[in-house]
């Protein structure tokens, strides 16, 4: 029997992540000229559970084996898709972007 989980390590654990750990994708977002048109179509294409309101909601996992993060679907001008990856510092890591020729 697997003894339960209590998080007591997870201090030591963070205090012991290299520099060049990988950074998780932890949310995101679709956006579409037409929200509501884009969540019918990945409702019945994929059989998604997508919430209503201005900002859709839309669970983690998606039926897969693992749970991976949440994300949303919302209308705006620009058509895209925005993920969100955790950093260890912001401003560290908008200076290495824009390093990396990003801007």
């Amino acid at each position: 029997m697997a003894a339960a989980y209590d998080g007591r390590d997870d201090a030591k654990r963070r205090c012991t992540v290299s520099q060049d750990w990988a950074r998780p994708v932890v949310h995101w977002e679709l956006v579409a000229s037409d929200a509501g048109r884009q969540a019918t179509f990945y409702r019945e294409l994929f059989n998604w559970q997508v919430g209503e309101g201005a900002v859709m909601p839309i669970p983690a996992g998606l039926g897969g084996p693992e749970p991976g993060p949440a994300g949303h679907l919302r209308t705006g001008d620009h058509p895209g898709i925005s993920l969100f990856v955790q950093v260890r510092d912001v401003r560290e890591s908008l200076a290495l972007a824009e390093a990396l020729g990003g801007r």
